[in-house]
């Protein structure tokens, strides 16, 4: 019986020593040369292999713990996933990126990602003055071998600051800004998920100018999926001079001040669909001379001025479709309507199955002068399309619009309420009054 039992002790024994050993050949250099086969493959690859897949943040230093400046790390990040073609992965928490003397730019095909737009916070340091990310195109072209435009990825994450009225000079501190053009057309695709840009000093996205060595416009065109912009030190979405854009769901707003909600300003071809937008300052969209713009399914609302500010050329067009403009000309002292036509403007705009109420409940200083304001000397038009509603409210005395022979109410079951003293008797007999 000794026996057994000892010959059990002496294998228990051998089997601890050997394991022990194992182990500590496994914590040594060779762990990263272990070679292990996935579930259901046929190739076994080492650890260090697998590991290099996808770039870490981590792996470079980044700690995301609030206090410590992540920007270095997050760089050299970026750069080595630019590199191999490579995913950047960037861990959960608040990432501190000093951006008073970095500059974080993007001149290669990537995809960063984040833990989720409340899980990876990146936060510009105060003092800062260069944008998070700038992506600039002078480099990103086609790719030579597959002819396909260069695509940069950014999601799950949200870009901060501390202090959007940062000390002064500090609006050049977007927070993510596309710069630069090159030869060909449609070379760089940005596309936007999941992303918050929050009370950054300068602009949320800003498309476009010469910041950061920007020499104009951007060649591209940019994607946004539940993307929000709230409250930046300048203009929500400044696009200047940008290609095209796809806009879908989120919000898009401007702060105090005189600052927009969106501006678009010499783009080509926009849409917008279903997405909040606002500005407490500026006008909520404002239009200057872009080719087509199509505002679908939106809300605009919350402002100082109108709701959407339109100066276009000959040949172009802006339609809403389906959208809400309300709350217009928030203060008492600045007459606006829902909608304002530059003098200037020589393009058209479409009105279409729209909806621009004043509720009776607002206060009244939020009363627009006129939901449709044609200033004179404007050239282009405006249809009103079918089941179009206008809601003037007690300060509408100037009824739909002051310039009525360029006001086209084209289409059929078009209503409005208030007790404006003009009407529409005297256009094409649509309404006999409004």
């Amino acid at each position: 019986m000794k026996i057994v039992i000892s010959s059990i002790l002496l294998g228990i024994l051998l089997s601890t020593t050997a394991h022990a050993q194992t182990s500590r050949q496994i914590q040594g250099s060779d762990i990263q040369n272990l070679g292990i086969t996935a579930t259901g493959s046929t190739t076994a690859r080492s650890l260090a292999d697998r590991a290099a897949d996808i770039i870490n943040g981590k792996d470079f230093g980044m700690v995301c713990n609030g206090t410590i400046d992540d920007g270095s790390a997050l760089n050299a990040a970026i750069a080595a996933a630019e590199a191999n073609g490579k995913k950047v992965v960037l861990p959960a928490g608040t990432c501190v990126i000093d951006a008073s003397s970095l500059a974080i730019v993007i001149n290669k095909p990537v995809t960063i990602q984040g833990q989720g737009m409340w899980g990876t916070i990146l936060s510009l340091k105060s003092g800062s003055i260069n944008p998070l990310f700038t992506v600039s195109v002078t480099t990103l072209t086609f790719n030579p071998s597959s002819g396909e435009p260069a695509q940069i990825a950014i999601s799950d994450l949200q870009i901060i600051s501390p202090n959007r009225s940062d000390a002064s000079g500090q609006s050049v501190a977007h927070g993510i800004m596309l710069i630069n053009q090159v030869s060909h057309y449609h070379a760089t695709r940005v596309f936007l998920s999941n992303v918050l840009l929050g009370g950054v000093p300068g602009d949320g996205l800003r498309c476009g100018g010469t910041q950061g060595g920007g020499t104009g416009g951007f060649d591209g065109w940019v994607e946004a999926h539940g993307v929000i912009i709230q409250y930046p030190g300048g203009i929500g979405y400044n696009s200047n001079s940008c290609t095209d854009g796809r806009w879908f769901g989120g919000e898009i707003a401007g702060t105090a001040g005189t600052n927009d909600g969106l501006l678009l300003a010499g783009t080509s071809s926009m849409i917008f669909d279903g997405v909040n937008l606002y500005s407490n300052g500026g006008y909520d969209v404002e239009i200057y001379q872009s080719d087509k713009t199509v505002i679908s399914n939106s809300t605009l609302d919350l402002t100082n001025y109108a709701n959407l500010e339109v100066n276009l050329i000959a040949g172009q067009r802006v339609d809403i479709i389906g959208s809400t403009l309300r709350w217009a000309s928030a203060q008492s002292n600045l007459f606006y309507g829902n909608i304002d036509v530059s003098s200037s403007n020589a393009g058209n705009v479409y009105l279409t199955a729209d909806i621009f109420p004043t509720p009776a409940s607002s206060p009244s200083s939020n009363k627009p002068l006129n939901n449709v304001h044609i200033i004179a000397g404007n050239t282009g038009f405006v249809y009103v399309g079918d089941a179009t509603r206008f809601d003037l409210g007690p300060l509408g005395t100037a009824g739909i619009t002051n310039d009525t022979a360029h006001l086209v109410p084209a289409g059929v079951g078009l209503s409005c309420s208030g007790t404006p003293t003009s009407s529409f008797a005297s256009i094409n007999g649509i309404v006999t009054h409004c």
